[in-house]
């Protein structure tokens, strides 16, 4: 998961793009910004080309991101990538 911040004023936007170990984007993950009490600040889902972006202040976060594994199991066989390859790497 690849992630870019760009200041404005209080806050930052951070961007990126989450993917497969395979370079294939990953869509409708959820992207979480944690605070130090692992209480969610904000979140993105990412679109079918697996970006997202979303605004949050500026401070220190942990950075989580999930997919329903069902799904992304049932897409990978659809594409023919083996089950024993069905990973994700963060």
């Amino acid at each position: 998961m690849a992630m870019v911040a760009q200041a404005q004023n209080d806050s930052v936007m951070i961007s990126g793009k989450v993917t497969d170990f395979d370079g294939t984007p990953i869509d409708s993950c959820t992207v979480c910004w944690m605070n130090e009490s692992f209480e969610t600040i904000t979140q993105a889902l990412t679109n079918s080309e697996g970006y997202y972006s979303a605004k949050i202040r500026k401070g220190n976060y942990n950075a989580v991101a999930a997919i329903y594994e069902p799904s992304y199991a049932h897409n990978a066989l659809n594409t023919g990538l083996p089950e024993n390859q069905h990973r994700l790497e963060f």
